[in-house]
């Protein structure tokens, strides 16, 4: 974090506001923070499906295992097939924010009794506000996990695109919020376009009848992602409803999410330990992890940088939505989705059939699947405008949008930043406010 916090901090490549309210942060900055995100963001994917194709030692006792975890290991080893630790994991990597966030707490207060101002006092919420958000991560990120052991991590990419889809349903449902045309357009692209991915991954599996690619588990993986992101657009709506207008630091929120995150993981982890399942008679054998990681040093590098991936990720993603747009974040998914293939399909050709993706004759249907999601995706968020159709703005009664530090990034950097009293999910009409070293950036929803 620190050598991050050099090279994407204002201060080496910004300029100072000529208010003197804050350091704004030049192109080089603003480009780096970009790289770090897009990296990042691809590493965190493709270290989640690495993990699940890495033989490791495992606990020969118990029941048998299955022909999908045995597969191209050799004797005596398994794959990783521990989608749950795995949650644990990412939670871990979450809550590394909640120190981030103190420190940055203690440095401002610092720097205003230098000033002879006195320290901001914190946040009114109760640490309680944040367990129902985190219960339904728990089990979005969970199943997604479990959704990746059966599916390419392309394909899991791209199936991540359903969300638009079920936070659109549920914006109109549970906030009563009217969408526009250009919005339902843009999510029946979407739908055209997770359909062409859905059938090129059932029809590649049904010409390989290989152990672990039938049909079957295909269509169980990506069941498993669009479970996962139905919980997924639930959460960021819960998020709007009770987060809405709170001043609160999207550190604070992320890292307070995987806090509660890793109390929800220590008990249902433990309980995995003693109900029936695949797992030599159990849902997700705890032994066996430790002996796994105790017997992979490639599995244990994988969990680490997992792990500070998922912090750094996060970070980047906050950075890049303050100082530039909440549309450039959704670019850069994008463009994470496109990399992320192009990365599977360079490891399979690369020497590592293992965890790559190969070319087949579905892959053209998966390609223009994987345009109609980018489209959809651009159009939903107005980077793109579809021709025939009104983009007027829409005066709306009450504050109503989803806000989710998770899906937009939108949140402020620190603490002395509010939640938006509309919807962050466009880039800003309006020129922000500064008053003092305070930055609230309110966004009309069009």
């Amino acid at each position: 974090f620190r050598f991050f916090s050099v090279f994407c901090s204002p201060a080496p490549w910004g300029r100072q506001d000529p208010g003197g309210a804050m350091k704004v942060m030049g192109t080089g900055g603003k480009l780096c923070c970009i790289a770090v995100m897009l990296i990042s963001g691809t590493f965190n994917t493709l270290n989640n499906a690495v993990q699940f194709r890495t033989c490791v030692p495992y606990i020969r006792a118990g029941q048998d295992q299955t022909a999908r975890a045995l597969a191209g290991c050799p004797e005596g080893y398994k794959h990783f097939d521990k989608p749950w630790m795995q949650n644990v994991m990412m939670f871990i990597g979450e809550f590394t924010l909640l120190p981030i966030y103190a420190v940055g707490r203690i440095r401002s207060a610092a720097r205003r009794k230098q000033q002879g101002k006195q320290p901001r006092p914190p946040d009114a919420s109760s640490p309680f506000l944040f367990a129902v958000p985190a219960f339904c991560d728990v089990f979005g990120s969970g199943l997604a996990s479990v959704g990746m052991m059966f599916i390419s991590a392309a394909v899991w990419q791209m199936m991540r695109g359903s969300l638009i889809i079920f936070t659109s349903i549920l914006t109109v449902v549970v906030l009563k919020r009217q969408l526009q045309t250009y919005h339902w357009v843009s999510v029946g692209i979407t739908i055209c376009g997770l359909l062409c991915v859905g059938w090129a991954a059932v029809a590649d599996s049904r010409d390989n009848t290989s152990a672990g690619n039938s049909v079957v588990s295909t269509i169980t993986g990506i069941s498993f992602v669009l479970v996962a992101q139905i919980t997924a657009a639930f959460q960021y709506v819960l998020e709007e409803y009770m987060l809405q207008g709170m001043r609160l630091s999207a550190k604070k929120t992320i890292g307070m999410e995987g806090f509660w995150g890793m109390l929800y993981m220590i008990v249902m982890v433990t309980a995995m330990n003693y109900l029936p399942g695949p797992d030599h008679g159990r849902e997700e054998y705890l032994p066996e992890v430790a002996v796994m990681f105790t017997g992979s040093s490639t599995l244990r590098w994988l969990g680490v940088s997992f792990m500070a991936c998922i912090a750094v990720y996060n970070f980047s993603g906050l950075t890049v939505t303050q100082h530039i747009s909440a549309m450039t974040r959704c670019l850069i998914d994008s463009c994470r989705t496109m990399l992320v293939w192009f990365v599977s399909l360079g490891l399979f050709y690369g020497g590592f059939p293992q965890y790559g993706t190969p070319w087949t004759q579905n892959s053209p249907l998966q390609l223009l699947g994987f345009a109609l999601l980018v489209i959809g995706t651009l159009g939903y968020n107005k980077v793109i405008r579809l021709p025939g159709l009104t983009y007027a703005q829409v005066a709306l009664p009450t504050p109503a949008a989803v806000w989710s530090p998770k899906i937009t990034g939108a949140k402020g950097m620190d603490d002395a930043q509010f939640s938006p009293l509309v919807s962050p999910a466009q880039s800003p009409d309006v020129p922000s406010f500064q008053d003092d070293d305070v930055t609230m950036d309110y966004t009309v929803l069009e």
